[in-house]
């Protein structure tokens, strides 16, 4: 490959990346009202992905790819763990 098709490729990659995550951020804020804190973890959990998709199409950072899965699972779990606490809040503040 030539570097002119890389650097169009990465391009393309960035670009879709840009405009799925201000979609998707624009959603959670409005539709989920999530807290600043969560949008950050969210915003963390998307830039992974891009930077997964990324390397898994230069097919050379194969390390790379393998280490920036790990993280993007420990960050995804991370996330599963703040909407749990947060429903088991909601649900206790209903109760009460």
């Amino acid at each position: 490959m030539d570097p002119a098709s890389i650097i169009l490729i990465v391009l393309a990659v960035a670009l879709v990346s840009i405009v799925v995550y201000s979609i998707v951020l624009v959603l959670t804020r409005w539709y989920f009202s999530l807290s600043p804190s969560q949008i950050a973890g969210f915003s963390l959990l998307m830039f992974l992905m891009g930077v997964m998709i990324e390397s898994y199409l230069d097919l050379n950072n194969v390390n790379f790819f393998i280490s920036s899965i790990l993280i993007f699972v420990l960050v995804l779990f991370w996330m599963y763990r703040i909407f749990k606490t947060r429903t088991i809040a909601k649900q206790l503040k209903e109760v009460s």
